[in-house]
Protein backbone atom coordinates (compact mmCIF):
# COMPACT_ATOMS: atom_id res chain seq x y z
CA UNK A 1 0.00 0.00 0.00
CA UNK A 2 2.42 2.17 0.74
CA UNK A 3 4.53 2.03 -2.16
CA UNK A 4 1.67 2.28 -4.64
CA UNK A 5 1.09 5.77 -2.45
CA UNK A 6 4.67 6.32 -3.05
CA UNK A 7 4.48 6.14 -6.42
CA UNK A 8 0.83 7.38 -6.69
CA UNK A 9 2.26 10.52 -5.60
CA UNK A 10 5.70 10.46 -7.59
CA UNK A 11 3.84 10.10 -10.98
CA UNK A 12 1.21 13.17 -9.77
CA UNK A 13 4.10 14.99 -9.23
CA UNK A 14 6.00 14.35 -12.76
CA UNK A 15 3.05 15.55 -14.02
CA UNK A 16 2.70 18.56 -12.39
CA UNK A 17 6.40 19.57 -13.23
CA UNK A 18 6.08 21.25 -16.62
CA UNK A 19 3.36 23.20 -15.35
CA UNK A 20 5.99 24.99 -13.06
CA UNK A 21 8.15 27.71 -14.31
CA UNK A 22 5.93 29.95 -15.99
CA UNK A 23 4.65 29.90 -19.47
CA UNK A 24 6.28 28.13 -22.42
CA UNK A 25 7.31 31.58 -25.11
CA UNK A 26 10.04 29.79 -27.25
CA UNK A 27 6.29 27.62 -28.85
CA UNK A 28 5.82 30.65 -30.36
CA UNK A 29 8.67 31.24 -31.94
CA UNK A 30 8.15 30.49 -35.83
CA UNK A 31 11.66 30.67 -37.16
CA UNK A 32 10.39 32.30 -40.26
CA UNK A 33 12.90 32.90 -43.21
CA UNK A 34 11.87 36.28 -43.72
CA UNK A 35 12.84 37.45 -40.42
CA UNK A 36 13.60 41.05 -39.19
CA UNK A 37 16.60 40.53 -37.75
CA UNK A 38 18.50 40.04 -40.91
CA UNK A 39 19.83 41.97 -44.13
CA UNK A 40 21.81 41.29 -47.08
CA UNK A 41 23.96 44.01 -48.24
CA UNK A 42 26.51 44.03 -51.18
CA UNK A 43 29.80 44.72 -49.27
CA UNK A 44 32.21 42.61 -47.24
CA UNK A 45 31.94 42.08 -43.69
CA UNK A 46 34.49 44.07 -42.62
CA UNK A 47 32.55 47.39 -44.49
CA UNK A 48 28.94 46.28 -43.48
CA UNK A 49 29.91 46.48 -39.97
CA UNK A 50 31.98 49.31 -40.25
CA UNK A 51 28.74 51.32 -41.93
CA UNK A 52 26.35 49.34 -39.01
CA UNK A 53 28.93 50.95 -36.48
CA UNK A 54 28.53 54.37 -38.48
CA UNK A 55 24.70 54.45 -38.05
CA UNK A 56 24.70 53.46 -33.75
CA UNK A 57 26.91 56.42 -33.68
CA UNK A 58 25.14 58.89 -35.90
CA UNK A 59 22.16 58.10 -33.25
CA UNK A 60 24.09 58.46 -30.08
CA UNK A 61 24.55 54.92 -29.21
CA UNK A 62 27.86 54.52 -27.18
CA UNK A 63 29.87 51.60 -28.54
CA UNK A 64 31.19 49.27 -26.25
CA UNK A 65 32.35 46.23 -28.74
CA UNK A 66 33.64 46.21 -32.16
CA UNK A 67 35.36 44.78 -34.46
CA UNK A 68 35.71 43.61 -37.91
CA UNK A 69 32.74 41.48 -38.14
CA UNK A 70 30.52 42.77 -34.66
CA UNK A 71 29.35 45.68 -33.32
CA UNK A 72 27.96 45.96 -29.68
CA UNK A 73 26.24 49.54 -28.59
CA UNK A 74 23.62 50.71 -26.39
CA UNK A 75 21.90 53.91 -25.70
CA UNK A 76 20.43 55.10 -22.39
CA UNK A 77 16.62 56.63 -22.14
CA UNK A 78 14.56 58.41 -19.05
CA UNK A 79 11.06 58.51 -19.90
CA UNK A 80 10.11 59.70 -16.70
CA UNK A 81 11.18 60.30 -13.30
CA UNK A 82 10.69 56.94 -12.30
CA UNK A 83 12.11 55.02 -15.23
CA UNK A 84 14.86 53.98 -16.96
CA UNK A 85 15.59 52.08 -19.94
CA UNK A 86 18.83 50.54 -21.67
CA UNK A 87 18.38 49.49 -25.35
CA UNK A 88 21.67 47.10 -26.64
CA UNK A 89 21.78 46.38 -30.26
CA UNK A 90 24.18 42.96 -31.15
CA UNK A 91 24.88 43.44 -34.87
CA UNK A 92 26.87 40.39 -36.41
CA UNK A 93 28.34 40.34 -40.14
CA UNK A 94 28.45 37.02 -41.92
CA UNK A 95 30.13 36.63 -45.22
CA UNK A 96 28.22 34.54 -47.96
CA UNK A 97 30.06 34.92 -51.01
CA UNK A 98 30.62 38.62 -52.48
CA UNK A 99 27.93 39.62 -49.91
CA UNK A 100 27.64 40.05 -46.11
CA UNK A 101 24.62 38.85 -44.08
CA UNK A 102 23.84 41.48 -41.30
CA UNK A 103 22.44 39.95 -38.11
CA UNK A 104 20.46 43.11 -35.54
CA UNK A 105 19.07 42.29 -32.18
CA UNK A 106 17.90 44.74 -30.17
CA UNK A 107 17.67 44.20 -26.36
CA UNK A 108 15.71 46.19 -24.07
CA UNK A 109 15.81 46.77 -20.52
CA UNK A 110 13.47 48.48 -17.98
CA UNK A 111 14.26 49.58 -14.60
CA UNK A 112 11.97 51.50 -11.45
CA UNK A 113 13.34 53.72 -9.01
CA UNK A 114 12.05 52.48 -5.57
CA UNK A 115 12.09 54.70 -2.81
CA UNK A 116 12.04 53.49 0.86
CA UNK A 117 12.04 55.32 4.21
CA UNK A 118 13.97 54.20 6.84
CA UNK A 119 12.88 55.68 10.94
CA UNK A 120 14.37 55.54 14.06
CA UNK A 121 12.96 53.69 16.72
CA UNK A 122 13.86 54.74 20.03
CA UNK A 123 12.54 52.42 23.01
CA UNK A 124 12.71 53.04 27.48
CA UNK A 125 12.77 50.65 29.81
CA UNK A 126 8.90 50.02 30.92
CA UNK A 127 7.70 49.01 27.04
CA UNK A 128 7.02 52.72 25.68
CA UNK A 129 8.68 53.08 22.67
CA UNK A 130 8.82 56.04 20.36
CA UNK A 131 9.14 55.75 16.78
CA UNK A 132 11.06 59.42 15.30
CA UNK A 133 10.83 60.25 11.66
CA UNK A 134 14.76 60.94 11.78
CA UNK A 135 15.95 59.00 9.62
CA UNK A 136 17.40 58.06 5.80
CA UNK A 137 15.47 57.48 2.73
CA UNK A 138 17.01 55.43 0.00
CA UNK A 139 16.39 54.91 -4.02
CA UNK A 140 16.99 52.08 -5.86
CA UNK A 141 16.97 50.92 -9.50
CA UNK A 142 15.39 47.81 -9.79
CA UNK A 143 15.24 46.32 -13.20
CA UNK A 144 12.02 44.57 -13.68
CA UNK A 145 11.95 43.29 -17.35
CA UNK A 146 14.03 42.34 -20.44
CA UNK A 147 12.42 42.22 -23.54
CA UNK A 148 13.74 41.69 -27.08
CA UNK A 149 12.62 44.23 -29.94
CA UNK A 150 10.74 42.33 -32.49
CA UNK A 151 8.93 46.12 -34.40
CA UNK A 152 9.73 45.33 -37.77
CA UNK A 153 9.94 49.38 -38.86
CA UNK A 154 12.71 49.35 -36.05
CA UNK A 155 15.07 47.10 -38.11
CA UNK A 156 13.69 48.30 -41.20
CA UNK A 157 14.70 51.70 -40.44
CA UNK A 158 18.36 50.74 -38.87
CA UNK A 159 19.29 48.81 -42.10
CA UNK A 160 18.16 51.60 -44.04
CA UNK A 161 20.54 53.75 -42.45
CA UNK A 162 23.03 51.50 -42.75
CA UNK A 163 22.23 50.83 -46.54
CA UNK A 164 22.61 54.81 -47.12
CA UNK A 165 25.65 54.16 -45.71
CA UNK A 166 27.08 51.34 -47.90
CA UNK A 167 25.82 53.42 -50.82
CA UNK A 168 28.67 55.02 -52.80
CA UNK A 169 28.46 58.89 -53.32
CA UNK A 170 25.09 58.21 -50.74
CA UNK A 171 23.95 61.89 -49.28
CA UNK A 172 24.26 63.31 -46.16
CA UNK A 173 20.87 64.71 -44.49
CA UNK A 174 21.05 66.88 -41.75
Amino acid sequence: MYRTAVLAWMLAALVALPSCGGPRVYRGEQFDPDSPYQRLFDAMPAAACLAARSALLSQGYLISESGADAVRAHKEFQPDDDTHMDLELTINCEQRGAQTVMYANAVQERYQLKRSRQTTSISVPGGAGLSLPLGSSTENLIKTGTETVTERAFYDRFFALVKGLLTPGAKTVR
